[in-house]
Parts: C-alpha cells; sequence; structure tokens
C-alpha cells in the first residue's frame, strides 16, 4: 500500500506531458536555488581536482535536504526513471553542463539507496530486479550491480 509520502514523492518525479527540455523542472530550479553557488559556472569548474569533487559530493548529500526523499526502492526506480528522461531532454539540446551535473549528482545518491535500502516485500524485490536488468546504466558496471543484486536477495553465508 502507498503511502502519502510515497504519493508525494512520487507526483513530484513525474514528468509532465508537456515537458519542454528548454525549461528546468522544478526539482532543478531547487536544486539551483540552493546549490546555484556550485552549479552555475559547472563548465569552467568540472577539470577541478578530486579534493573539489568530493567536497561538492559532501555539500549536496543529493540534495536529500532539499527534495523529496524515496521511502521506498520502488520509488528509487520512478525517481531514477524521471531522472533519466529528464537527462535525455538535455543532452538533446542544450547539454546544458550544470543541470546535468545536477542530474548525476541525485542519480549517485539513488544509486546508493539501491545498494543500501531494503525491499519492502519479496514483489518489490523482483519489480526491481527486472528494473534494474532493463536499465542501461548499470550493463558495464558489474560490481555495482552486484551489489544491488545483493542487497535485494540478502547476503548469505558463503
Amino acid at each position: 500500500m502507498m503511502n502519502n509520502n510515497n504519493l508525494q514523492h512520487n507526483q513530484f518525479f513525474t514528468i509532465e506531458q508537456d515537458f519542454s527540455p528548454d525549461k528546468i523542472t522544478d526539482a532543478e530550479r531547487l536544486v539551483m536555488e540552493r546549490f546555484s553557488h556550485i552549479y552555475a559556472n559547472w563548465a569552467d569548474e568540472k577539470n577541478l581536482s578530486r579534493e573539489a569533487e568530493e567536497l561538492r559530493v559532501r555539500e549536496i548529500k543529493g540534495f536529500k535536504n532539499i527534495l523529496l526523499s524515496p521511502w521506498t526502492l520502488s520509488d528509487v526506480t520512478i525517481e531514477w526513471d524521471y531522472w533519466e528522461s529528464v537527462l535525455r531532454h538535455r543532452y538533446k539540446t542544450q547539454n546544458g553542463d550544470g543541470y546535468v551535473q545536477i542530474i548525476w549528482d541525485r542519480r549517485g545518491w539513488l544509486t546508493d539507496l539501491l545498494c543500501a535500502m531494503k525491499p519492502v516485500t519479496r514483489a518489490e524485490a523482483l519489480t526491481v530486479c527486472k528494473w534494474l536488468l532493463a536499465c542501461d546504466y548499470f550493463e558495464e558496471r558489474d560490481s555495482l550491480f552486484d551489489r544491488i543484486i545483493l542487497n535485494l536477495v540478502g547476503e548469505c553465508e558463503e
């Protein structure tokens, strides 16, 4: 059963039919209002050192204090698909680096959730597993894929 928090999250991360790649989404707008100092000059700064990159990731923390957080793994997949759709539209048009990096930063956090958040039911675990198999992003990332699968099925003694 979906609670109100799930519903709010999933409604927020739904691509509207009138989505325009030239217009930023509500989620992107919220992030830019808070972290524009990080993303405004992204094209000039994207070759910064690893330390600067790690500092940025620590500061933003997947935007979990700004954007609604997923409550279940199913919510994670819904949001992942949302960001995937936005990303495809961005690359088709302006390839606005700052906005694209916002998407990658949020997806990195969602990936961490896929590796750690436990499925609510076996049915959810199966649904997420099927989603994972269909998601191109994880095709060449065997170690990450394995971590998510182990999270879904539970680690066993060897």
